[in-house]
């Protein structure tokens, strides 16, 4: 923080405030129209996203009528409904399966760089090693003491030199 505060002094101090202004409004306004631009296009997505279902029904409905492939009763109206709303759920799944494909795949790749990789070679560890014999020493007299409590009793490990 301290290093940020003397520079920003710097630049008051030799006149550049306002350019750096400038260009951090200019920074500013392109970062404003990025995330506008984003956000209306991740709105359209969740439009279109909730209405495909109709417009596919639609669309289905309309090019049956036009070409008189099958004859437009209400059974058939109601059968074609009924098999593209029970493909509903599984169509919007799709993207959410290829995610965790992906992610499956990545994880994998990892797993097996990670298991087919060489071991440490006995040079490499010999080189990790202290020249101490010592590697932990602990000294001291550890025993249990007994504190009583009003209706439990509890042992704490105690520490005596």
């Amino acid at each position: 923080m301290s290093d940020i505060l003397k520079n920003i002094k710097i630049i008051k101090l030799q006149s550049w405030g306002e350019k750096f202004k400038n260009v951090t409004d200019l920074l500013r306004e392109n970062e404003h129209k990025f995330l506008a631009k984003s956000q209306i296009n991740r709105s359209f997505a969740g439009v279109l996203y909730w209405l495909s279902p109709t417009i596919v029904s639609t669309v289905v409905f309309f090019g049956c009528l036009l070409m008189k492939s099958a004859p437009l009763d209400a059974t058939t109206i109601f059968i074609i409904l009924k098999t593209l709303r029970s493909m509903l759920e599984p169509v919007r799944w799709i993207p959410e399966a290829f995610s965790m494909l992906i992610e499956t795949k990545i994880s994998m790749d990892h797993l097996n760089a990670f298991l087919l990789d060489d071991e440490l070679n006995n040079k490499e560890s010999k080189s990790l090693e202290h020249s101490s014999d010592i590697r932990v020493e602990i000294k001291g007299n550890f025993s249990w003491e007994r504190i009583s409590c009003s209706s439990t009793e509890r042992y704490q490990l105690g520490s005596k030199k």
